[in-house]
């Protein structure tokens, strides 16, 4: 063999190893998502595409796959052109090119798997968010009064005290229901509390003074309960009269894991994770738990905004909270300020 012939086969190989080590890097990353028969037969496309590689170079071929390309240092001699390079470039491209396939196709599969996994999570928080809208509802009927007056004097009766209590005992997502006048005093609640004399504790109180929410339920930040102590989301409805004069504001105190039925779909599928945020990019809740992001807020750079405001989709990315790579699906509640992922 002439030192061009060597020269070639050495470029030959180490094209061939290069190409498919970078395949073989996607390939690692896809089965972090897919530890399934797909991610097998991705593996299995890399071995066929080893062993090709030995074939083609020889014994001692496979040996170097997933080695460093060493420096080539040509001979000055010159010596006849041989066929070897290309043949080593074709076979890297037809292993390479069914490697990317199948990841490809490993990544709509996870795609698919995560979108329905998010679809049932997200009917979970639709229903309990829907019982919680008929929960203030009920309340706000309680309290129909013609004036501030007649408002005041009808939420601290015992009556409404006892009908709050069993609106709330109806809905174990709901910790705590609290009416609140139109200065943001609470005068009365569904735990007996006594009344505050302080104006509001949560936001979204003077908004909903001045405004009327039209197609949702707003939605508080995340607090710290004043009768539990347990971290809490406000939803709240405007009271007003008949005329629309505002009289005051019904909240529910809710518990947001509680928005969820059963994690059990979650916990039998490792790798896999659920978080419920705001519009505004605030999370509310995640599982398994990640104690360090509630209440913060995703990076404006993150493709979940723009996600949100196509009305939802799968996406990669690497998470803001774990830093590892994730098929993200993003599902907004309809008429609601609350997305799941």
């Amino acid at each position: 063999m002439t030192a061009a012939d060597g020269g070639d086969l050495a470029v030959g190989g180490d094209l061939v190893a290069r190409r498919l080590s970078e395949c073989w890097v996607k390939v690692t990353h896809t089965m972090q998502f897919r530890q399934t028969v797909v991610g097998k037969r991705v593996g299995l496309a890399v071995v066929a595409g080893a062993l090709l590689f030995g074939v083609l170079q020889g014994p001692a071929g496979a040996s170097t796959l997933f080695q460093e390309p060493t420096e080539v240092i040509e001979d000055s001699q010159p010596g006849p052109v041989t066929p070897a390079a290309p043949a080593f470039d074709r076979a890297a491209l037809v292993a390479g090119a069914a490697v990317l396939k199948l990841r490809q196709d490993a990544l709509e599969e996870a795609g698919h798997e995560v979108s329905g996994l998010s679809e049932m999570l997200a009917e979970q928080v639709r229903q309990s968010a829907l019982n919680i809208d008929l929960a203030l509802n009920e309340a706000a009927a309680v309290l129909d009064a013609r004036d501030e007056t007649e408002f005041q004097a009808l939420a601290r009766t015992e009556a409404v005290g006892h009908a709050l209590s069993a609106i709330a005992d109806r809905r174990s997502a709901i910790e705590q229901i609290s009416i609140e006048n139109s200065d943001g005093a609470t005068v009365a609640s569904s735990r007996g509390a006594p009344p505050q004399d302080s104006g509001p504790i949560y936001d979204g109180f003077d908004w909903l003074k001045n405004n009327r929410p039209a197609q949702y339920t707003p939605v508080g930040a995340l607090r710290v309960s004043e009768a539990t102590g347990a971290l809490v989301v406000d939803f709240m409805r405007r009271i007003e009269t008949a005329d629309g004069r505002f009289l005051g504001v019904v909240r529910a105190s809710v518990g947001p894991r509680a928005l969820v039925s059963t994690y059990s779909l979650i916990s039998s599928m490792p790798g896999r994770s659920y978080a419920l945020f705001k519009r505004d990019g605030s999370i509310f809740a995640r599982y398994p738990a990640a104690i360090t992001s509630i209440g913060e807020r995703l990076p404006t750079t993150s493709p979940w905004y723009r996600v949100v405001e196509q009305g939802g989709g799968v996406y990669e990315t690497v998470s803001s909270f774990d830093n590892r790579d994730r098929i993200i699906s993003v599902r907004p509640l309809p008429f609601s300020q609350l997305v799941v992922t």
